[in-house]
């Protein structure tokens, strides 16, 4: 080996060691006042601090240290702690899955109006887990987070208007052209499909894309400008969407 070759490895070697000592400083450096704010009852630290045990940053991961310092910022009311324990009480993570909590804190969250919160307590309320199913109270909690542009809301928004009939008197799009006797009969990804009474009589089909429909309708079914290309085609649209932390 030659000498320039060991004074290579020698230089690899050193600067690997002098990062590792840097990283290590600066995560003390980070954990030691998160730590010490968290102890001293700061709901901010105290969330942070349990997310590095739920998902092992830094520390050995341990969801029942992760349940106890979301509990503690939970209940001084810090609403993305309080959906932390609602996603672990759904999931069952740590100790055994428990719908009526997850249906608890999720909804001392979503009143903050956290939509991540709002979608999961309207996914229950669909599902009728933690509490009797109430579609009502679903779509209400869907379109409360949709309209914070929250993508999963606004797919579980759809989905869930797709599922019930839907019938107007009539139907008036934005280029004001009129539908009367309107009955939804198919939710695509883009577009409604509805059947209606042509003026002359019989029964007429037509396929109105969402952007065309009058906000009212576009907030129902989940449409949002912003949004408009990122839904998951209808394919995906067969179950509620569960969000992560």
């Amino acid at each position: 080996m030659s000498e320039d070759t060991m004074k290579e490895g020698l230089n690899f070697r050193f600067m690997l060691a002098w990062l590792v000592l840097v990283g290590s400083g600066l995560w003390l450096g980070y954990w030691g006042p998160l730590e010490y704010r968290a102890v001293k009852g700061k709901p901010e630290p105290q969330y942070q601090l349990g997310k590095c045990y739920y998902y092992g940053l830094g520390v050995r991961r341990d969801f029942s240290q992760a349940a106890r310092w979301f509990g503690l910022a939970a209940k001084q009311g810090h609403a993305k702690a309080q959906n932390a324990l609602g996603v672990m009480s759904l999931a069952g993570t740590g100790e055994p899955r428990n719908y009526r909590a997850a249906l608890t804190w999720f909804r001392r969250a979503a009143e903050q109006g956290l939509p991540e919160a709002q979608n999961q307590l309207g996914m229950l309320y669909a599902q009728g887990r933690g509490a009797p199913q109430d579609l009502k109270a679903a779509e209400l909690w869907f379109s409360r987070a949709a309209n914070q542009n929250c993508r999963a809301a606004a797919e579980n928004l759809k989905l869930l208007s797709g599922t019930q009939p839907t019938a107007m008197p009539s139907l008036t799009l934005r280029n004001g052209k009129s539908y009367q006797t309107v009955r939804v009969q198919k939710v695509e990804w883009d577009a409604l499909t509805i059947s209606f009474q042509p003026r002359q009589g019989g029964i007429g089909v037509a396929r109105l894309e969402f952007a065309d429909l009058p906000e009212a309708l576009q907030h129902k079914f989940g449409y949002h400008p912003s949004l408009a290309h990122q839904f998951a085609d209808s394919s995906e649209l067969s179950a509620i969407v569960v969000q992560p932390l």
